[in-house]
């Protein structure tokens, strides 16, 4: 809405204006769960925030607990400075990666289809697997109560309103130390977190590698927007 109204103050000023949907891909163009533009890298270049272990985009504000989207115009805008430094410690924090259920934070990278299965965990592969199963039962009796359960009444849900079926799991932003809402809101309460003995390996590696100074794929790809105007 705020993306629409803001087209609507461009358009009344003479330019043309097109909000972004953030979170709708044209399978014309694209194949998977991501839209045109990343919004992320665009937010970076605007000045907002830097990415961060797990690329996400963090702002000095509120951290990763932030949405973005976008509108074209053929308006002249100046744009604001980019940050002027990073914002996110990397593997010497780590947290996100201790914390993520689904293992999926890797050394300036995510596994997007692993994290997935956490944070849309009713989204439209868990509609295809709950068709599969009516599919295959075995009695017209246990097909109907399949078609009736409560279970497929919460993923009609999920993908109607999009709550459990886009950005449902909500751990990495819970934890990250990085805005000034969360020593307001969630430091207390997350202050301590355990992610068991693998991913603490895991994260001492990292921290190896980069004591090393090993060359790391994930950071070399995405330097220019972890490291703000410095890079």
């Amino acid at each position: 809405n705020i993306a629409l109204d803001l087209a609507y103050y461009i358009e009344e000023r003479g330019f043309n204006a097109v909000p972004l949907p953030m979170q709708q891909t044209d399978m014309d163009l694209k194949r998977g769960t991501y839209g045109p533009l990343s919004l992320r890298h665009a937010a970076v270049e605007a000045g907002l925030g830097t990415l961060g272990l797990n690329l996400m985009m963090l702002t000095p504000e509120y951290g990763p607990r932030v949405y973005v989207t976008a509108v074209l115009t053929d308006a002249e805008i100046e744009p604001d400075k980019r940050q002027g430094k990073k914002l996110c410690l990397g593997a010497a924090c780590g947290r996100c990666l201790l914390v993520c259920p689904a293992d999926a934070v890797k050394h300036w990278g995510l596994d997007k289809r692993q994290c997935s299965t956490k944070a849309q965990i009713h989204g439209v592969s868990s509609l295809f697997s709950y068709l599969d199963e009516v599919l295959e039962a075995e009695t017209e009796e246990e097909r109907k109560d399949l078609l009736h359960s409560l279970e497929l009444v919460e993923l009609w849900q999920a993908l109607r309103t999009g709550a459990g079926a886009v950005g449902a799991c909500p751990c990495c932003l819970e934890v990250c130390p990085v805005g000034e809402d969360y020593a307001l809101h969630l430091k207390e309460q997350f202050a301590r977190i355990d992610g068991g003995a693998d991913k603490e390996g895991k994260l001492a590696a990292m921290r190896q590698a980069e004591r090393n100074q090993e060359s790391i794929p994930g950071y070399e790809i995405s330097k220019h927007w972890i490291e703000g105007d410095l890079a």
